[in-house]
């Protein structure tokens, strides 16, 4: 099967390329931060112009009926620029919501606001300890007339500070962590009884902290069946998930471009880059059309695999043996530096982890160890203290881990 770009795909791209490009700039997107939720109304408005915001509707919403493969070109594009906006949150999560469970009532009232621009969404999902367990969930939902009353806390809320409708999860029966008994809920954002705290998080978009007290809403909020809603958070959260890789591919892209060192200046650290980043670059390109082919698989039925599997799957070592190495030796792309196969585990974790004050337990580790190196010179190695000598890494020197004189460890 082809999972080249078709030529209005390559259009798509280049259109939206050229877009953030001629008007999203690094000093731009400074200046968007610093207005009201941290986002700018004003270039949420030039991608509802570009009909970038209906691209994943179909027609008959009012949409252009463009795949999963559109919305990662999209996204990818929106990666490059660094882009504030709730892209995310309102078109790929929200709209997701709607397009896979909206009755026909709530698809008329809410996608056309999306596709014009006037209406932004939030996923209210994550709760205190519920990490990533998208079952746990402790907020209820009760009957109160033909309605639902919903009571308990968001947090995390990527664009709920200023969004105008919450898709909230709460629990309608069962235990926290259940199954079903899990409902999905339209809530608008300024209804009674809802709290915020907002505030910018390290990527320079904005969250909130929201509070549920008592907020009445209708039986027509309700999306899909109140009891079993899970199955359609899972599809939904798994389309962000791709979603959000392909951002990830923008990001990595731009950043081994020579536009991150536009200074003549820096023409020596342009190439050191450009050595030690050429594999990783042929790697991101490949992880690129790789997400794609995951996403395009499950866009016409044939992934049954949920996201995190089949992402997984596109993680691999570069194909470079020198990059790999590279990737040992520093803890970079797939691998940290705890897991590097020339470190020793043990002692390493030992000192990291003893109660016994750092300078002691690492003289204790450095001193009472064993060397099986078949009669190699072995020779401890102590921040500060040690000689260089050929065969050591600088950084095994600099955390005083164990290294033998030609730098290998005993196993």
């Amino acid at each position: 099967m082809d999972f080249d770009l078709s030529e209005e795909q390559r259009l798509l791209k280049e259109s939206v390329d050229g877009l953030l490009g001629s008007s999203y700039d690094f000093d731009q997107r400074k200046k968007y931060m610093a207005e009201k939720g941290g986002w700018s109304k004003a270039a949420w408005s030039k991608l509802a112009e570009q009909g970038l915001l209906g691209l994943p509707f179909s027609e008959d919403d009012g949409g252009f009926g463009a795949g999963a493969i559109e919305t990662m070109i999209v996204m990818e594009a929106l990666g490059k620029a660094l882009v504030l906006e709730p892209y995310l949150a309102t078109v790929v999560i929200g709209g997701g919501f709607l397009r896979r469970g909206g009755s026909a009532e709530q698809k008329a009232a809410h996608i056309p606001s999306i596709i014009d621009g006037s209406k932004t969404f939030a996923f209210s999902q994550l709760e205190k300890n519920s990490r990533y367990d998208l079952q746990d969930v402790s907020t209820t939902a009760k009957k109160k007339g033909a309605g639902w009353a919903i009571d308990g806390e968001k947090f995390v809320v990527l664009n709920g500070e200023t969004a105008d409708t919450l898709i909230v999860t709460a629990r309608t029966r069962g235990g926290q962590r259940d199954a079903g008994g899990i409902g999905i809920f339209l809530v608008p954002g300024n209804a009674r009884g809802i709290a915020k705290k907002g505030y910018p998080t390290q990527d320079g978009l904005h969250a909130a902290d929201i509070t549920f007290t008592g907020v009445e809403v209708g039986a027509d909020a309700a999306i899909g069946d109140p009891e079993n809603g899970l199955a359609l958070i899972e599809r939904v959260v798994d389309d962000a998930r791709i979603a959000m890789c392909a951002e990830a591919v923008g990001v990595m892209d731009e950043s081994l471009t020579d536009r991150q060192f536009p200074d003549p200046a820096a023409s020596r650290r342009r190439h050191v880059r450009r050595r030690r980043a050429g594999p990783q670059h042929v790697d991101v390109r490949d992880h690129g059309g790789r997400f794609r082919r995951c996403q395009g698989t499950r866009h016409r039925g044939g992934g049954s695999e949920s996201a995190d599997r089949q992402i997984a799957k596109v993680r691999r070592p570069a194909i470079d043996p020198a990059a790999w190495r590279h990737r040992h030796d520093h803890g970079s792309q797939d691998r940290s530096l705890f897991q590097a196969a020339h470190h020793d585990r043990k002692h390493l974790w030992r000192y990291r982890l003893s109660p016994a004050p750092r300078h002691r337990q690492r003289r204790v580790d450095l001193s009472h160890t064993d060397c099986h190196c078949r009669g190699e010179d072995f020779s401890p190695v102590i921040p500060g203290r040690a000689k260089r000598e050929p065969g050591i890494h600088n950084h095994d020197r600099a955390y005083g881990f164990r290294a033998c004189a030609k730098g290998r460890i005993p196993e």
